[in-house]
């Protein structure tokens, strides 16, 4: 019986400086091809296609599949097996709720009412936790990210907690890592220290502009501290080395219009172990104070491949990996069963943007039962808007917060992916050079 085959419906072709590319999501593969394999491909041709020289090339990088693989059998599998792996536990420890600053579009409850002591953990919270991870019988790894409101303000708790969980994962043969999200007020000799002795090895921090734009949009309630400045001096430090930084930029309508000079300002102490991520600013929940400055999602994939053109002139954008876009399991880690936010009282949530919302609460470190909701339960490849999309494998059905929120849930890809492929090619260009 002769095998048939099928056009890929996850190929996009497009052209770049009057040559022709073609890029299929599910695989992640790329091609340059030439115009008669162009049309045939457009007219969907494949009695023709199989006549071609470069078949077997097009075969190879799944632009052209057997007619009985079903490519959505594969993507399903890639989503089970992510969703239901349990080799690695990922919790995010909300320290405290409280904070230093005031950020004007935070998605938490800033009340003055709420920043009292008992929301943050309690002395013995590690121990609970502990017992926790232990139901994980076959993990071999833990990754901790330390959050809050501002975890640097439970320092101490950070140095006691890590210890423990250090020791816990040595004695039961475990791999051990953390990272931790802060706004970089706290940055000191002292704390610095503390984090790399206890193997946080990654940091995110948030830069919106230069210190008049970012003081203002991140507000230190101590008068006399700019958050700015602490994150720069940081920056500049010998310590910056020491973890995997992530910048990222803030960006809605209020402050897009420093950000291409502020990028440029940043370069003179940018290094290799640092990424800058441009992210749309957005109204999540009732508490954020400038909704109406947003951008929608199709007018910021715009802003973002200008921004990238910007990184890539002055050299801060090298490596054509970096923007490529690649096939993924989950679009987060909030869809798979083995990931939990903490909160600083041992309940467990799926999404940082349920924090406190009851109905969304999956259990509590000190309970029997976890539940299920839509995070881990609704399937991308059964619903009519992602099914059909040629990006899901590179987004597997997008923000699952914002699909049970909101109308527009699709990430900035599905609208600027053929510019990212083209800056791709010029990074491998400039490369080249």
């Amino acid at each position: 019986m002769l095998t048939e085959y099928i056009i890929s419906k996850y190929n996009i072709v497009f052209d770049y400086r009057n040559k022709s590319y073609i890029y299929n999501s599910l695989l992640g593969s790329f091609a340059e091809i030439q115009d008669d394999v162009k049309y045939l491909l457009e007219a969907n041709n494949v009695s023709a296609l199989c006549q071609n020289s470069v078949f077997s090339d097009l075969l190879d990088g799944g632009f052209i599949i057997e007619k009985e693989n079903d490519e959505s059998i594969t993507l399903l599998n890639r989503l089970t097996e992510d969703r239901d792996s349990v080799d690695t536990l990922y919790l995010t420890i909300i320290l405290t709720m409280n904070c230093n600053l005031r950020c004007i579009y935070c998605y938490q409850n800033n009340a003055e009412t709420h920043r009292v002591s008992s929301r943050s953990v309690s002395s013995d919270f590690y121990k609970d936790l502990i017992s926790f991870i232990q139901r994980y019988k076959h993990l071999k790894r833990l990754e901790i990210t330390w959050f809050g409101g501002e975890p640097l303000l439970e320092i101490a708790k950070i140095d006691c907690f890590s210890k423990a969980l250090i020791d816990f994962c040595f004695n039961h043969d475990i791999e051990y890592g953390a990272s931790i999200i802060t706004n970089g007020l706290l940055l000191n000799d002292a704390n610095i220290k503390i984090l790399i002795d206890n193997k946080v090895t990654s940091m995110q921090l948030t830069l919106d502009g230069p210190k008049d734009v970012h003081d203002l949009r991140r507000v230190a309630l101590s008068k006399n501290l700019s958050c700015y400045d602490k994150i720069i001096s940081f920056l500049k430090s010998k310590y910056a080395v020491e973890f995997d930084i992530a910048l990222r930029i803030n960006i809605d309508k209020g402050n897009i219009s420093n950000i291409e000079s502020f990028i440029k300002d940043l370069k003179p102490f940018y290094k290799n172990n640092m990424n800058i991520d441009f992210a749309e600013v957005e109204n999540y929940n009732e508490f954020c104070n400038n909704a109406n400055e947003v951008f929608s999602t199709e007018e910021f994939s715009d802003i973002e491949i200008q921004l990238e053109k910007s990184l890539i002139s002055l050299g801060m954008r090298k490596d054509p990996m970096s923007i490529y876009p690649k096939p993924t399991h989950s679009y987060c880690g909030a869809t798979r069963k083995s990931s939990f936010m903490v909160m600083h009282n041992g309940d467990l949530f799926k999404c940082w943007c349920d924090l406190e919302d009851v109905k969304m609460k999956n259990g509590n470190i000190k309970g029997n039962k976890i539940t299920e909701n839509f995070y881990t339960l609704d399937n991308p490849l059964v619903e009519g808007d992602c099914r059909e999309c040629k990006i899901l494998p590179l987004c597997m059905g997008g923000c699952q917060y914002k699909k049970h929120t909101s109308k527009m849930y699709c990430p900035t890809i599905k609208y600027n992916i053929i510019e990212r492929l083209k800056l791709t090619l010029e990074l491998f260009e400039n490369a080249a050079q």
